[in-house]
Order: structure tokens, then sequence, then C-alpha cells
């Protein structure tokens, strides 16, 4: 009876000492909302098992045969302005890592990290520390004197959005002094130890961090080890930027700050004379193996020996970054070319309804003096099932930075399909059944010319046109259907209105483009097309109307909850023949990454329903968490799920009244998996599944 008396007393304790730093925590972004300080960082690298596969890691530094330690060190400027805007200037670095300049630092954000945020870097690893995550954490007071309470934490569920741990908590200030906490992200295992500062505002803020780390990934095996200390030169409770706001929804003094790791000097004097922590004598035999193989003399004695090394070092590396990874490249005075990688898995995908896809892209911009941007876009894609060639390139042209003046130019080809005159005389069949017709009679091009512009926060107006040029490709089966009395081509010309309204959307600028960050009410839009008749050859007269509403909120605990109405239709049509071709309701060949059509699309649905009727009605419901089913009943495997996300879709239109589909995904480091079911009519239709590659996305 004592005993459990005792336990129920330490609880007790333990949960009155995380409530008093959960209180305290709260407060964070009022104590401090701007800090400036000197980052010292140095890296330690070991290979310790390495083959091929290596190359297809995006961002990996690269590795000199025979090599085994590397290690690099590096003073940076950082700059916060809060709630979480984070500028890293790097002054000077120097180290043995081959291309230090070029190499990419996939563990830089470990080292501004922040205790007291719902997530503590960036989007990743809901904090402990804060009242809001709970729920997803045990606790257990291990010891207690007067100044500090010693604390254990572990998660409830296993994800690699949670860590265990510990942590030393002031019980004067009620704030946490130094922590240990381990968890995992894709392939690698890390371990963060880390110090707060002592004295005054530092003690919100980290001073000294060290982190271990162990990446595996196909018999290969990295370890690595950083350490950095922070010394703070400034800390200010107010951050008070001298740029005047034009409007309480412009965040740019939170967002514009940026990351240049390319201007610095590569100076060993340099980091000597500002070097924190002095170098182990292992560090020091590093640095000189380096200063060896780097001598003149001893590399024309490796390439003696062996000169087909370097090269072929060199080569594998080309062809794997060409593979897996997207290419990024400044041409001075000619602009910067962004281009998918040649073969990398997340650019396959699969669903019942498209098949397996492919495709490729090209973004080049070129922005003058005045700051207006010329872009070109082009895109090619390959459906394998199908065996359809999907191509798409349009020219644009920003300018009038104010109204965020936008003008492009499209062409590309469609889906197959068929018009309307078809699908009504087929309707008058006793046997007709949509989806087991080949109704892929009409090859589509189009070209589409569009200026929008934003005269309002938050509202844009787009007016253009469309021409649609489609000709007959299925011969056969107009023979075997020759009371339809199909024509070879038709053509179309159609002037369109768009109109988006977003309210109370926050934003800020990037150089001269705008970017949307948030707002607390849905997004509305209005389209609306007219076909003209006789003009330019158009053979079509109709008007088509869709407006939608949506919103996507960003929960508490990386919850994501989403919703999309639609209502579309075709009016006015005078029993001309026209194509039913709506702009939001509509099946693309090729599909977008799983984050774009999250809540928007139907998975499972025939691509034949959508071109089949003048009226429709849609409504899609996605709702994501870290944790919901696999997290809690399956602990051996969780630790490899991301998210998981359920899906609900509606969908009400001539010969579907109603059309649903409801499905469940996760999302994991290799791949996003989604399984759904539908229901025609309200009986069983379909089962299919849906996944996209995400490896090292």
């Amino acid at each position: 009876m004592c005993l459990m008396y005792f336990f129920s007393v330490w609880a007790q304790r333990t949960d009155s000492i995380v409530n008093e730093l959960w209180r305290e925590a709260q407060y964070y972004e009022k104590r401090i909302g701007h800090f400036e300080s000197k980052l010292y960082l140095k890296r330690y690298v070991r290979k310790r098992g390495k083959n091929i596969l290596i190359e297809l890691v995006p961002q990996m530094m690269s590795f000199e045969k025979g090599v085994n330690e590397y290690m690099s060190e590096s003073v940076s400027t950082i700059n916060y302005t809060a709630p979480d805007a984070y500028d890293r200037k790097i002054e000077y670095a120097y180290g043995t890592i081959p291309n230090l300049k070029k190499s990419s630092d996939m563990v830089m954000d470990y080292f501004t990290i922040n205790l007291y945020k719902e997530t503590m870097i960036n989007d990743h690893l809901l904090s402990p520390f804060l009242s809001d995550n709970r729920d997803y954490y045990y606790y257990q007071l291990d010891s207690i004197n007067a100044q500090e309470a010693f604390v254990h934490f572990i998660p409830k569920y296993s994800n690699t959005q949670f860590v265990k741990g510990s942590f030393v908590l002031d019980l004067e200030n009620h704030l946490v002094k130094q922590t240990r906490f381990e968890g995992r992200y894709e392939f690698m295992k890390f371990e963060v130890e880390l110090r707060m500062g002592e004295d005054g505002l530092e003690m919100y803020l980290p001073k000294e961090i060290d982190l271990n780390y162990h990446f595996k990934f196909a018999g290969n095996s990295i370890e690595g080890r950083y350490n950095a200390i922070h010394d703070y030169v400034q800390i200010d409770q107010e951050y008070n930027d001298r740029r005047k706001r034009k409007s309480r929804f412009d965040l740019t003094n939170r967002y514009a700050l940026q990351l240049d790791t390319t201007r610095f000097q590569f100076d060993s004097l340099l980091i000597a004379q500002n070097r924190s922590v002095p170098l182990t004598m292992n560090e020091q035999r590093i640095y000189d193996h380096y200063a060896y193989r780097t001598d003149s003399i001893n590399r024309n004695k490796i390439h003696e020996e062996n000169p087909s090394q370097s090269k072929k070092s060199i080569n594998w590396g080309a062809i794997g970054e060409s593979m897996v990874s997207s290419y990024n490249v400044n041409l001075p005075l000619l602009g910067k070319v962004k281009s998918s990688a040649l073969l990398a898995p997340m650019l396959f995908h699969y669903s019942k309804t498209r098949g397996f896809d492919f495709r490729q892209e090209l973004d080049y911009q070129r922005a003058n003096r005045k700051g207006n941007i010329f872009g070109f876009k082009p895109l090619v894609g390959y459906n394998l099932t199908y065996h359809e060639f999907d191509w798409r390139v349009s020219l644009s042209y920003d300018y009038w930075k104010k109204i965020q003046a936008h003008t492009e130019l499209e062409a590309g080809n469609g889906f197959r399909t068929f018009n309307s005159e078809i699908v009504e005389k087929l309707k008058k069949w006793e046997d007709f059944n949509l989806e087991k017709l080949d109704l892929s009679y009409f090859n589509d091009i189009h070209v589409r010319i569009s200026q929008r512009i934003e005269p309002l926060n938050g509202f844009q107006i787009t007016v253009g046109a469309s021409w649609y040029n489609r000709w007959l490709s299925n011969k056969k089966a107009n023979n075997e259907l020759e009371d339809l009395h199909l024509k070879d081509h038709y053509k179309t010309f159609a002037p369109r209105v768009r109109v988006d309204w977003t309210p109370g959307r926050y934003y800020y600028w990037d150089k001269n483009q705008k970017v949307t960050v948030k707002s607390a009410f849905p997004t509305l839009s209005l389209d609306w097309e007219t076909g003209l008749k006789g003009f330019l050859g158009s053979e079509a007269s109709y008007q088509r109307y869709e407006v939608e509403m949506s919103k996507e909120w960003h929960n508490q605990q990386e919850k994501r909850i989403s919703f999309k109405l639609g209502y579309g239709a075709f009016t006015q049509h005078e029993d001309d023949v026209y194509f039913i071709d709506f702009y939001n309701f509509s099946h693309n060949r090729l599909a977008d990454t799983w984050d774009e059509d999250l809540g928007g699309t139907f998975h499972l649905l025939n691509y034949r329903w959508y071109s089949s009727a003048n009226e429709y009605f849609r409504s899609h419901f996605t709702y994501e968490s870290p944790n919901l089913f696999i997290a809690k009943a399956l602990k051996s495997v969780a630790h490899s799920i991301q998210a998981e996300r359920l899906y609900f879709s509606a969908l009400f239109m001539s010969q579907l009244k109603p059309y649903i589909e409801m499905g469940y995904g996760i999302a994991t480091p290799i791949v996003d998996l989604g399984l759904f079911g539908a229901l025609k009519n309200g009986k069983p239709d379909a089962i299919g599944v849906k996944f996209s590659f995400e490896l090292f996305k």
C-alpha cells in the first residue's frame, strides 16, 4: 500500500514539473523575437561501407576511393526572426570533403533547433517540450534536487515524427538546461545532445549542439558527427524591421531570409583563428593526409600508378546524379534552368485508372534588370499502360510586380475523347455501358493564351482564350457505328474568364515573386467559358460554368485537413456538337505528385466519365496524421510510417447518383501507397491501389 502511494506521489510530482515547463514554453515567441549568432560547425564523416548505389542518393557528398574519413569546419552568421525564419550566411569554411562549396548539408536544420515550437526542426520532430504534444509522450521523473529535475520521455507511438530521450529542467526558471534525444528519419538514425544558454534570454536558445548519425542504405553505411557552438551577438524580444509593411498580411520580413552557401572564403587560416573547439589528434591527422593528397607531386604519382582511378569515380558520380537528382543550373546573363532527373523514381506513378506513367520537365527562367521574368517550360510524358505520348509547352512573362501580372501561352495535347453527339445517341442503346465501350475517337491539340492580374491581395482575375483542334483517330470504331455520322475534324474557339478569391491571405515577397503562405478562409473560384460558333472556324456554341471552394488546414501535431467542393455545367449548346471538357473536373493523363492531388482526385473513376455528362457536383475530404491506425496497432513497423491518410470523395452526375470513393493511405521514406474502394449508385464498384515512389524526395 505504501509502495502504491509512493508511485502515485512520484507521478504527480512528474506531472507538476512537466506542467511548469509547458507553461513557460508557451511564452517563447514573446521572449525571443530576433537573434543574431556566430555559428561554428565542425563536421566529421566516416565511410564504413560503400557501393555504387550510394550515387543514387541525392545531395550525398562525393567520396574519394581509398579515403574513409573526412571533415570540414565553417563559421556562419545566423539571423532569426519569429516565428520561424532563419538566415544562414557562411563566411568561411575549410575541409577535406570533395567539392565542399557544392556539397549540400542535409542535416543543417538540426543546428537551429527550437525546443519550444510544435515541431523542433522545420515541420519535423514533434516537440516533447510543448503541451500541444502531450498526448504523444510519456514522462517519468528520474531524480530531483533543489535546483534541477531529471526527466525521461518516450513516445506513445512509433513514428519518425517522435523522439525519445531525457532532459534536465531548471526548477527556478522552469526551462530546459540540456537534453538528449534520438530518433529516425528515412534511412538515418540520429542522436542529439543539446545544451542551452545559461543566462538571460540565452536560456531559451541552444548554445552547444552535438549530433551523431548513422545512414544505412542498400549496403552503404555512413557515420557522421557534428559539433556546433552558437556565440550570440544580439538577442531581442521584439524584431523591429526598418522596412514598412504595406499590409498586415505582408510577412516578407519573416520569410525573405535565405541560405547562402556559395559565397564564402575557403581558408584554413581564418578557420584556425575562429575555431571554438580544438582539433583532436584524429582530426588533425585527417587534415594532414588531405594536405598530402592534394600536393601536386603526390597527386601526379597517384595518377601515374592508377590513371583511371579519378576518372572512374567522377563518371560514376555523374551518372548516379543524373539518374536521380534534379538539375539547377545558373547561367550568367542567360538565366537559370531546372530539370527533373533522368530516372528519378518519384517520376514514376501507378494507379488503377491511369496505369503506369512517366514524365520529364524542364523549367527555364530569365530575369531582366527590372525584375520581369521570362519563362519557358516544356513537359513530356508517356503512359506505359495506354501507350500514349503527352506533351505540353508554355511560354510565360511576369511583370508589373504591384499587380503580379502574368501572361502565358501554352500548347499541348489532350486525352483522347468523344463528343456530346456520341454520348447522347449511345445512351439510347439498351446495352449501353460507358466503361466497356472504346470511345477514344478523337485526338486533341490545344493552344491557350491567358492574362492574369491580382489587383487586390488574394483576388486574381484571369482572361484568355482557347483554341482546340480535334480529329478522328479511331476510324475503325466509326465504321462500326456508321449511324453516328462523325466528321473527321472539329474546331473550337472559346474565350474564358476566371476569378479566384482568397480572403485574408498572408504572403511574402521572394525578390519579385509573391509567395502565398496561408489564410484562415477558403479559396473561392468561378470559371466561365463560351464557345463562339463561326469564329476562326469554330463549330461549337456553348457556355461552360464551374464554381469551386477549397481549403486546407495544417493543424497542430502535423495533422492536415483539406476539403474541396465543386459544381460545373455545360449549357446553351442548342444541340450543336460540342466536347465536354471541364477545367476543374478533368482527368490528367500524367499523375501529379502525391501532395498535388491530395484530397482533390477520384482515384478509381474511369476516365470516360469525365466527358460523359454536361453537369456535375463533387466533393472531396482528406485527413492526414502522423499516427492513425498502424502507428497505434503495429509498433514493430510503425517507425517506417511518416503519415497516414483517410480519403472520402463523392460525385453526382447523370448515371452516377452517387459515385463514392473511400481510401486509406500511408507515406513511407520509399513509397506512398493508397488503397481505395468505390461505390456506384449504392453498389460496390471497384477496389484499387495507387502508389508513387518518394525515395529521397
